[in-house]
């Protein structure tokens, strides 16, 4: 299937076959981008943040009309009682919690509170592996698409978010929810025609997406992620420091994932082949956070943020949402924390302990 961006994307589809990988399904055609638009961008979201999750229960407490929420995780008691206050405001509010994330206490009370006061609640369906999103709209007019879980862990984790007003991201964003709610309640896994040329999506189209940002770098790659995985991703990095562009990646030395050190055999391969790499030490403070961002800029000028990681199960099994953008405010708000992020970061040790990791693991993002 083929995977348009839109005309504004100016995107072309290459004769050139995406290479093969085993467990990954059937190449696709490589999407190759001439260039990125510019999204309107009313804020940059970022953590650690010492005022919580600020900008979610502003949005929720002032909301008119509507209010839909697809989370992983949720835990911040404001939080709930924010969208348990808006549905008493008489707004409409929708939420769509992560079901695999229910069979913990520490997901599942909010859910049940939720419940209580009779709030609209759904676990999410089972069809995809994992309901990773972490996004929300308000009164049709403004969306949220972030990396950001609402759970107690913002003054020192990593993340990113955009709030935007653009009208098409807004509605296609709500599309999908839609989608996905009838998705909970009738056990299935449709996902709505996707048009706009901002969003990525997965299962559907992220892993083409990503690879295809990586591709249009002509002079460096700035990127923080949490997982890796995806080798089709990872080729193409490897295939652009190769090149001479200069790509710098910055993971958690401590993965908070059934293995600790999860993406060590990935980014040492990555470092052979001219990757610049650096992991950022446990444990996390605001100085030396938790790195859970999906990130990618682009020379200084188009970036990715997102639920996405890039690993298999994020691209191509779970349900994700991530934008794909120019905006030079941004960018360069983006460059200056990636910056500090790369100095706080270290090389990967070789003294590693999984023992030293584990100590500092307090439970999955």
């Amino acid at each position: 299937m083929r995977f348009l961006f839109g005309t504004a994307f100016a995107l072309i589809l290459s004769c050139t076959p995406a290479p093969v990988h085993k467990n990954q399904g059937e190449a696709k055609a490589a999407l190759i981008v001439s260039s990125i638009p510019t999204l309107q961008v009313e804020k940059l979201i970022v953590t650690p943040d010492a005022d919580g999750h600020r900008d979610f229960i502003t949005a929720i407490l002032t909301a008119k009309k509507s209010v839909y929420l697809k989370m992983f995780h949720l835990t911040n008691d404001d939080v709930v009682e924010a969208l348990i206050q808006a549905h008493k405001n008489g707004v409409e509010v929708k939420v769509i919690l992560d079901s695999k994330s229910m069979l913990l206490s520490r997901f599942s009370d909010p859910y049940k509170k939720l419940l209580k006061h009779q709030v609209p609640v759904l676990k999410s369906t089972s069809k995809f592996s994992i309901t990773h999103e972490k996004s929300m709209t308000v009164d049709h007019s403004v969306a949220l698409v972030t990396a950001i879980n609402l759970t107690k862990n913002y003054k020192t984790t990593r993340d990113f978010g955009i709030v935007t007003k653009d009208a098409a991201v807004v509605s296609e964003v709500e599309s999908v929810f839609q989608a996905d709610w009838q998705n909970a309640i009738q056990k299935k896994g449709i996902t709505p025609n996707l048009t706009n040329p901002f969003l990525i999506w997965s299962p559907i189209n992220s892993r083409e997406k990503i690879v295809a940002l990586v591709g249009y770098a002509k002079k460096s790659i700035d990127l923080e992620v949490e997982n890796f995985g995806d080798a089709d991703i990872q080729d193409a990095l490897v295939l652009a420091a190769k090149k001479g562009i200069q790509v710098r990646v910055i993971v958690p030395l401590c993965d908070k994932n059934f293995n600790p050190f999860h993406n060590v055999k990935y980014i040492q391969q990555m470092e052979k082949d001219k990757v610049q790499v650096r992991v950022m030490p446990a444990p996390e403070t605001e100085k030396t956070p938790y790195m859970h961002s999906k990130m990618i800029l682009v020379d200084g000028q188009a970036m990715y943020i997102g639920s996405v990681n890039f690993s298999n199960n994020s691209t191509q099994k779970a349900r994700e949402l991530g934008l794909i953008f120019s905006n030079d405010k941004v960018a360069k708000q983006i460059s200056t924390i990636y910056n500090q992020d790369w100095d706080a970061a270290i090389p990967l040790p070789e003294n590693r302990s999984r023992i030293q990791c584990i100590k500092y693991m307090k439970g999955v993002l």
